[in-house]
């Protein structure tokens, strides 16, 4: 298995790019028939995902997010009355980087989008905080969403484009 780090950073923002393509779209889609508040939540979340799929690392590195997730933690323990010898498994009760992100996105994405969205993001961060053997079968993991996803967002793709030609063709 190859976990090239480069070839695997490629595949994680290629990735999150195409579901930032395919929630555009859909949102797109979806645009008249919102309220303004749907479609300012919508345009906050599609924001987020371009975010995200410009500098992953700044969202799910552990280098950039082990320190407020942690400080999450320590809150937590904090505003529940819970002992401080417990912070390090505080983290458990708060949200993962992964899930941060995941709902920042939430209002750009329908389902079953939402949940592989969720899914890759998860599979990004155990890559990003492993540092055992188990890191190369994350880094397949990755590979194998990031295509999927690009699979997809070419099929929507094409699919746009021939109802678009069909809608000309018929005018």
């Amino acid at each position: 298995m190859d976990t090239n780090n480069n070839d695997i950073k490629e595949q994680i923002k290629s990735g999150l790019m195409a579901f930032y393509h395919i929630a555009k779209n859909d949102v797109r889609k979806r645009w008249n028939d919102m309220d303004k508040t749907q479609k300012l939540a919508s345009a906050r979340s599609l924001t987020e995902m371009w975010d995200v799929a410009k500098n992953p690392e700044q969202y799910l590195s552990e280098e950039k997010t082990r320190e407020a997730w942690l400080a999450r933690a320590a809150q937590c323990v904090k505003d529940h009355d819970i002992k401080p010898e417990y912070v390090a498994d505080a983290i458990y009760l708060v949200d993962t980087p992964a899930q941060m992100v995941s709902k920042a996105a939430k209002n750009a994405l329908v389902q079953p989008l939402r949940n592989q969205y969720g899914v890759f993001l998860h599979a990004i961060q155990k890559y990003e905080y492993d540092n055992t053997f188990l890191k190369k079968y994350y880094a397949e993991d990755i590979k194998n969403l990031s295509r999927e996803i690009k699979d997809m967002s070419k099929a929507k793709n094409t699919i746009a484009t021939v109802i678009t030609k069909v809608k000309d063709i018929v005018r």
